[in-house]
């Protein structure tokens, strides 16, 4: 296992993220573990996590991509972390635009 991943263990359980035990996952699954990112809570911590996930990203992909997007509500500054960290576009939700048709007036 490459050393960043240790370390972002590590990370995870010095944050209180991540925990292990017996827990009983909203599907009724056993786990012997639970991840809450929503426990992250400064921003330091949101700049570490993004350059553990860019680093992943580039391990896996190396600059073999274009976007990258993040669940909604707790992904989302996880996802603007990474961006930051790495050399990703910024992609979030898009407004939905619709094409509206010129005005005419008859003119006499």
């Amino acid at each position: 296992m490459e050393s960043y991943k240790k370390e972002f263990i590590d990370f995870m359980m010095e944050s209180k993220v991540l925990k292990f035990g017996e827990f009983t996952l909203k599907s009724g699954r056993k786990s012997p573990f639970f991840m809450n990112a929503g426990l992250y809570q400064t921003g330091s911590q949101l700049i570490r996590l993004g350059e553990f996930y860019a680093r992943a990203i580039h391990d896996t992909y190396g600059l073999d991509f274009d976007v990258l997007f993040g669940p909604a509500y707790k992904g989302i500054p996880s996802r603007s972390s990474t961006e930051r960290t790495s050399a990703t576009a910024q992609t979030g939700r898009r407004q939905r635009t619709t094409a509206r048709p010129e005005s005419s007036s008859a003119q006499s």
